[in-house]
C-alpha cells in the first residue's frame, strides 16, 4: 500500500502528498482504505457528527480505550455513557467556570520558574519538553482533581509512580495495535504487567473519588474543581455518573489533558526565541497587563490577546494531533461526485491543512497576526482545528488556552528562553502528537523589561525576507544494533537470517551480529548491553533481537540445544537478561508434525520472561506450504514495524515492498578461470568429494504388481554411526537434465571458475548456490550443475524475478505478470504459479523468450541442492564400516499432461541402480539421544510404521539379536502398516526376526489385501489395546513412531490416548499427559 509514500516523515509527507492530491486523497495502509482531506469544505462534512460521518473507536484508539475505558476520548459518539458525560462536563468546562482554575494555574507556574532560576543560576541546559509535560501533568492533577504529584517540588522530583505506570500503559498499547488481535488475550508478562499497572493507576484514582465523596457526605470543604463537579452534578433527570465513568473521566483527562498543551509551550517557547519581534510584543503585553511578581488576576489574563494569538499560531504551526479520524456511517456522495461507502475511514489532515497555501498564505512564516479577529474571519471556521470541531472538539480548550497564557506570561515575565541548536530541533514521528525533540534551551534571567505603553509595537513580517520560515524535519533517530541469531538443522533458518541482516542493514545500521545461537550464547550478555551511542540514553529500545528457528520433534535444533538450556533456568528469568530488549521470533516448520512450532513457541514466550518486549507477533513459516511466502510476510511487518517505530532511517522507504535488493547478484563475484591456469586442472579434481560407495541397490517391493518402488540400499561410511542415526546423501542430477538447463541459458558447462567474493549477508539468499561456495576454491559449471543445483525443485522466488527482469524488453506483460507474484502479499499468486510450473526446466520451457543468463546471475538466483535425510536400516553390531537404508521411490504424475517429475533423491537411487559401486557423497547425522532403544532387556519396546518407516526399526531389531535381547526376557512388539503383500518390505527378515524371537510380536495391518478387513495401524493398536496398556503403563515400556508426521503419527497418537482412556481409565484431558513419558518418535513432513 502507500506505508512507505507517508511514513517514517508523515508529518512532511502529508503535506506532500496533499499538495499534489488535494482536495480528496485516498490512502491504503496496512490493508485499511482511507480518504484523507486538506480542505476546510470537506473537512466541514467529515467534522460535524452527522447521519453521514461520525466518531468510531478504532486502531490504536481502541487499545487505549483499555486506559481510558467509558472516558470521552475513547468512546463513541452514540454511547450512552458519551452522551451523559458530554451533557454533564459542558459547564464545567465553560469560560466562567475555568476561571476558577486560574489561580492554582498561577500558583504552579511560579513554582515552575522558581525551578527554572536554579538552572538560570548554574548556565546549565534544559530539556524544556520535560519541564512543559510536569506544569501541564502538575496543573491537570491539582485543579481538576486536587491531587499534587510533587512533579514541581524540585528539580530533582522522582517520577510519580502513576506517571511510570502510564508510560508503560501507553507503551503497550502502542505494542498491542501492531501485535495479532489475540496477543493481548495471552497469559504473557507484558499482560500481567500492563493489568498490574493499569490497576495501580486505578487504585490511585478510585482513592482520590473516594476520599472526596467521603468529604462531600461529611459536609466537609471540598476544592471547587473537576471532581467535585462530576460527583455533583446531575441531569434534569437526576442522572449522575457513576463512580467507573467518572474515574475513566479522570484518567482521560489525565492521559489528553497534559501532552498536547506540554507540546504547544514548548513550540511557542521555540518560535518566541525565532522571531524575536513577536517576543517583543508579547513581553509588551505582559507588562501592560500589570503582570507582576503575583499570581496573575482573570483580570490580567483576560487581557493577554496577542499572546493568545501566540499559541493560536503555534498550533497551526505545530498542531499536536496531526489528524482527526472519523468513519463514514453510510454510503455517501461528496461534492466533486466522490462516492465514500459506508464503514470508509476518513481522516482530517489538521497539519497539512494548517499548512495548506490555499488556505494560509505563506503557511511556513510564524505570523500571530493571522489571527486578528478581521483576518480570522475571512476563513472558513474549520480552516483550524487543532482541538478538532463540533460534539467531538475538544472539551478542554478553553482550559488548555489559559493555562499556556498563564504559563507563558509567568515564564517570558522573569527568564529568557533560548534555543541551544535550533537545527537540530525536530519532532517524533513515532509519537502520536507533534512532540518537540532536542528541544535544549539556556534559561536566563529577564532584564530589562519593557515599560507599560498604550498599544502594542507593530510586528509585520516581510514575508519575502523577514521572518524565517519554519520547516520542522522528522527526528532520524539512529536505529539500535540488531543480533540475529539462528537454530538451524537444514539451514532454512540460516538463510532467513541471513536475509534479515540485510534488511537490517538497508534500514540504517551497519551494527548487525549474525549467528548459530549456540555459538554466540557466551557473548549474548554482553552484546545486548550494547546500544547505538547516539541515541537518546531514554530511547526506549537499546537492542533489537531477532530469533530465527525450526523445531526437532518439538525440541530445539542441533545448534540450539545450550539455548534451550539457558532459557530453561530459573536463574536466567531472575537475572531479566534481555531487559530493554525488543524482540521477534520467526519459526520454521511444517503444519503435519504434532510439534509444529513448539520449539519457536517456547522461545517466543520465554523471552518475553526474560525482559524482552515483542515488537512484532511471532512468525510462522510451514514447509508444507510455502515457507518463503511466510518468511517474506515476516519480514515486511518487521520493515513496518522498524519504521513506524524505531527509527528507521527514511532511505529504508525507497525499498517499499521488494522481495529482493536492487541486484540479483549483490554479495557475489566470480572470476573465469582459462585451460592455461593451474586452477583449471584443480577445478577437475573432485574425487575426494564422493566419500561413500554404493554396494547394494535393489528393489524392496514386487514393483511390477505395486506400480511403486523401494530401494534397499548398502552404503560405506566412514564414521560410526547407532541405531536410530540418520544417514544425510547429496544426490546428483542426470546428466541430461543438466545439459538441457546449460543449454536452455547459454552457459557452457566445462566453464570454470573461482568465487571472488561471497557476502552472504549481502546476498539475496543464503540457500541459493552461490551462497554456498567458498571464496578461492575452483570448480566447473558442470560439477555444480550436477551435485549442488536444485533443478528439480520448485523455481525460487528469486529465479521468476530474474525472469520478469530479462523478460522486460521482449515480454514487458510477462514481466509483469511474473514480478507481481514475488513479493510479500502475493503468496497465494506463487503457489499457484509453481503448481504449473513445478521445476525450473518447466519455467524455461513456459518462457523460451529467456535464452541468456550470466554464470553468476545463474549461481545467485538458483537454489542450491538440499542434501537428503534418511533413516539408517542397520546396527554397527552388524554392519559396522556400511548402513542400510530403504527409500521410497518418488515418482508424482501429472493426471493433466502426464509428465513425470522424480523425487530428487529416490529417483537418483533409482536411475543408478544398475551401477556397480556408485560413488556418492555422504555422511552420518547423529540424532537425538531419546530416539535410541532401551538399553535395559526388561523394558518392553514397541515400534509402529508404516512403509520405510520401518528403516530405524530394522536397525533397532539386528541391534537387539546381536545383544541377545530375545524373548521371552525382552518383549519386543513391532506394528507394521503395509497395502498388501506387494509392498510388505523385509518381510522374510520380519519372519526370521520373529521366530529367533527378537519380535515377541509381529502385527501387521493390511489396508488393500483382499480377503483381509481393510487396517491401518492405529487400528491395530485399538486391538492390541489391552497388551499395549500392560507394557506401556505396569512395565514401564517405551513406544516409538517413525513415518509420515501429517497421517500416520498423528492417528496413533490419538489411538493410543484412546487406549489410555477406555482400557487404563485416565481422564480424556490427561491421557496426553499420561502418554507423554512414554512417547517417542521420528517422523518426517
Amino acid at each position: 500500500g502507500n506505508l512507505y509514500d507517508v511514513f517514517p516523515d508523515s508529518l512532511n509527507n502529508m503535506r506532500r502528498l496533499l499538495s499534489q492530491y488535494s482536495p480528496l486523497m485516498k490512502l491504503n495502509m496496512l490493508g485499511n482504505a482511507t480518504v484523507v482531506t486538506n480542505d476546510p469544505s470537506y473537512c466541514e462534512l467529515f467534522a460535524n457528527e452527522s447521519e453521514t460521518f461520525w466518531k468510531r473507536i478504532y486502531g490504536a484508539l481502541a487499545e487505549v480505550k483499555a486506559i481510558g475505558g467509558q472516558g470521552l476520548f475513547t468512546t463513541n459518539s452514540d454511547d450512552p455513557d458519551w452522551i451523559l458525560a458530554h451533557k454533564l462536563l459542558l459547564p464545567a468546562f465553560s469560560p466562567k467556570a475555568i476561571k476558577a482554575y486560574s489561580s492554582e494555574m498561577g500558583l504552579l507556574a511560579h513554582k515552575l520558574t522558581d525551578i527554572f532560576a536554579v538552572y538560570a543560576r548554574t548556565g546549565e541546559n534544559v530539556l524544556i519538553t520535560h519541564w512543559m509535560t510536569n506544569f501541564t501533568f502538575e496543573t491537570i492533577g491539582k485543579t481538576g482533581f486536587g491531587y499534587d504529584f510533587h512533579l514541581l517540588d524540585d528539580r530533582d522530583a522522582p517520577v510519580h509512580a502513576f506517571i511510570k505506570s502510564m508510560q508503560f500503559c501507553m507503551s503497550e498499547c502502542v505494542n498491542r495495535v501492531q501485535q495479532v488481535p489475540v496477543y493481548k488475550k495471552l497469559p504473557l508478562p507484558a499482560k500481567k504487567k500492563f493489568e498490574r499497572e493499569l490497576r495501580s493507576m486505578t487504585d490511585i484514582v478510585d482513592g482520590v473519588i473516594q476520599v472526596r465523596k467521603r468529604q462531600i457526605a461529611n459536609g466537609e470543604a471540598v476544592p471547587k474543581d473537576l471532581l467535585t463537579f462530576m460527583l455533583t452534578e446531575r441531569t434534569a433527570q437526576g442522572e449522575g455518573m457513576r463512580d467507573t465513568l467518572i474515574r475513566d473521566q479522570v484518567m482521560t483527562f489525565l492521559i489528553a489533558g497534559h501532552e498536547t498543551t506540554s507540546n504547544t509551550l514548548s513550540w511557542a517557547l521555540f518560535e518566541l526565541d525565532r522571531n524575536p519581534e513577536v517576543q517583543a510584543a508579547v513581553l509588551q503585553e505582559i507588562t501592560n497587563s500589570g503582570i507582576s511578581d503575583e499570581i496573575p488576576t482573570d483580570k490580567q489574563v483576560s487581557q493577554l490577546d496577542y499572546i493568545e494569538r501566540v499559541i493560536k499560531e503555534t498550533l497551526r504551526m505545530h498542531a499536536p494531533v496531526r489528524s482527526v479520524g472519523k468513519m463514514a456511517c453510510q454510503d455517501t456522495v461528496v461534492p466533486g461526485n466522490y462516492k465514500i461507502a459506508e464503514g470508509t475511514r476518513v481522516q482530517i489532515a489538521v497539519d497539512a491543512m494548517h499548512h495548506n497555501p490555499a488556505v494560509f498564505a505563506n503557511p511556513d512564516v510564524f505570523d500571530p497576526d493571522r489571527w486578528l479577529p478581521e483576518n480570522e474571519a475571512k476563513r472558513s471556521q474549520y480552516s483550524w482545528m487543532p482541538f478538532s470541531t463540533g460534539a467531538r472538539g475538544c472539551i478542554g480548550r478553553q482550559f488548555a488556552m489559559q493555562e499556556a497564557k498563564i504559563g507563558l506570561a509567568v515564564m517570558l515575565r522573569r527568564f529568557k528562553f533560548t534555543t541551544i541548536d535550533p537545527s537540530k530541533v525536530s519532532y517524533d514521528p513515532k509519537c502520536p502528537t507533534t512532540l518537540p525533540v532536542n528541544l535544549w534551551m539556556k534559561i536566563t534571567k529577564r532584564e530589562n523589561l519593557p515599560t507599560a505603553v498604550a498599544a502594542l509595537p507593530v510586528v509585520n513580517p516581510d514575508f519575502a525576507n523577514g521572518i524565517p520560515a519554519t520547516v520542522v524535519l522528522p527526528t532520524s533517530t539512529p536505529l539500535s544494533p540488531v543480533t540475529i541469531l539462528y537454530g538451524s538443522n537444514t539451514g532454512t533458518a540460516a538463510d532467513f537470517a541471513g536475509q534479515l541482516a540485510a534488511r537490517a542493514r538497508a534500514l540504517g545500521t551497519n551494527d548487525v551480529i549474525i549467528s548459530a545461537v549456540d555459538e554466540y550464547l557466551p557473548k549474548l550478555k554482553a552484546r545486548l548491553a550494547v546500544r547505538n551511542p547516539n541515541q537518546s540514553p531514554d530511547f526506549n529500545c537499546k537492542h533489537l533481537l531477532l530469533f530465527v528457528t525450526p523445531t526437532y520433534n518439538g525440541a530445539a535444533p542441533d545448534n540450539a540445544t545450550l539455548f534451550n538450556k539457558w532459557i530453561s533456568d530459573p536463574t536466567t528469568e531472575a537475572a531479566q537478561p534481555l531487559e530493554g530488549v525488543h524482540y521477534g521470533v520467526f519459526g520454521c516448520g511444517n503444519k503435519q508434525w504434532r510439534t509444529y512450532q513448539m520449539f519457536p513457541t517456547k522461545v517466543d514466550s520465554a523471552l518475553e520472561a526474560l525482559g524482552g518486549r515483542r515488537f512484532v507477533p511471532a512468525g510462522a513459516g510451514d514447509a508444507n506450504d510455502d515457507i518463503d511466502g511466510d518468511f517474506l510476510n515476516f519480514m515486511l511487518t518487521i520493515k513496518e514495524t522498524v519504521i513506524l517505530t524505531f527509527g528507521g532511517q527514511p532511505q529504508a522507504t525507497a525499498m517499499a515492498s521488494q522481495a529482493a535488493p536492487p541486484s540479483i547478484t549483490d554479495g557475489f563475484s566470480s572470476k573465469i578461470v582459462l585451460p592455461s591456469d593451474p586452477l583449471w586442472k584443480e577445478a577437475r579434481e573432485t574425487s575426494d568429494k564422493f566419500n561413500s560407495t554404493i554396494l547394494v541397490n535393489r528393489e524392496l517391493q514386487n514393483a511390477e504388481s505395486s506400480g511403486r518402488s523401494t530401494r534397499h540400499l548398502e552404503i560405506t561410511v566412514s564414521s560410526p554411526y547407532l541405531p536410530g542415526d540418520h544417514l544425510e546423501v547429496y544426490p546428483q542430477n542426470a546428466a541430461d537434465l543438466v545439459e538441457s538447463v546449460a543449454q536452455g541459458f547459454g552457459l557452457a558447462l566445462d566453464a570454470t571458475f573461482v568465487p571472488t567474493t561471497v557476502d552472504p549477508i549481502g546476498m539475496i539468499s543464503t540457500r541459493s548456490i552461490a551462497a554456498n561456495l567458498t571464496v578461492g576454491v575452483p570448480t566447473t559449471l558442470r560439477y555444480i550443475l550436477t551435485n549442488r543445483a536444485d533443478l528439480l525443485g520448485p523455481p525460487t522466488r528469486f529465479v521468476v524475478m530474474l525472469y520478469a527482469k530479462k523478460l522486460a524488453a521482449a515480454d514487458p506483460a510477462a514481466a509483469q505478470a511474473l514480478g507481481s507474484i514475488c513479493g510479500p502479499g502475493a503468496k497465494k499468486e506463487f503457489d499457484a504459479f509453481i503448481k504449473k510450473h513445478r521445476t525450473l526446466l518447466d519455467l524455461m520451457n513456459a518462457h523460451p523468450q529467456v535464452t541468456a543468463i550470466s554464470l553468476d546471475e545463474f549461481l545467485c538466483a538458483v537454489a542450491v541442492m538440499t542434501p537428503r535425510r534418511y533413516s539408517i536400516a542397520s546396527s554397527p553390531l552388524v554392519y559396522p564400516n556400511s548402513v542400510l537404508l530403504a527409500v521410497g521411490v518418488v515418482d508424482w504424475v501429472d493426471p493433466g499432461s502426464g509428465k513425470h517429475y522424480p523425487g530428487q533423491c529416490s529417483g537418483f537411487f533409482k536411475r543408478t541402480s544398475e551401477a556397480k559401486d556408485f560413488q556418492v557423497e555422504a555422511s552420518v547425522k547423529i540424532v537425538k539421544d531419546n530416539f535410541r532403544p532401551p538399553v535395559d532387556r526388561k523394558t518392553p519396546l514397541i515400534m509402529v510404521c508404516a512403509g520405510t518407516g520401518l528403516s530405524p526399526f530394522m536397525g533397532f531389531m539386528q541391534d537387539r539379536k546381536s545383544v541377545g535381547f530375545l524373548a521371552p526376557e525382552s518383549e519386543t512388539h513391532l506394528f507394521f502398516g503395509c497395502r498388501n503383500d506387494d509392498d510388505y518390505i523385509y518381510k522374510e527378515e520380519l519372519a526370521q526376526f520373529k521366530e529367533e524371537g527378537v519380535l515377541s510380536g509381529l502385527h501387521v495391518a493390511y489396508s488393500r489385501k483382499q480377503g483381509h478387513p481393510k487396517k491401518y495401524v492405529q487400528h491395530l493398536i485399538i486391538d492390541e489395546a489391552v497388551l499395549l496398556w500392560t507394557l506401556l503403563n505396569d512395565q514401564g515400556g517405551r513406544l516409538y513412531v517413525c513415518g509420515a508426521a501429517g497421517g500416520m503419527a498423528k492417528d496413533v497418537r490419538m489411538a493410543l490416548e484412546r487406549v489410555a482412556t477406555m482400557i487404563g481409565g485416565v481422564p480424556e484431558e490427561k491421557a496426553a499427559e499420561w502418554l507423554e513419558p512414554r512417547y517417542i518418535e521420528d517422523v518426517w513432513g
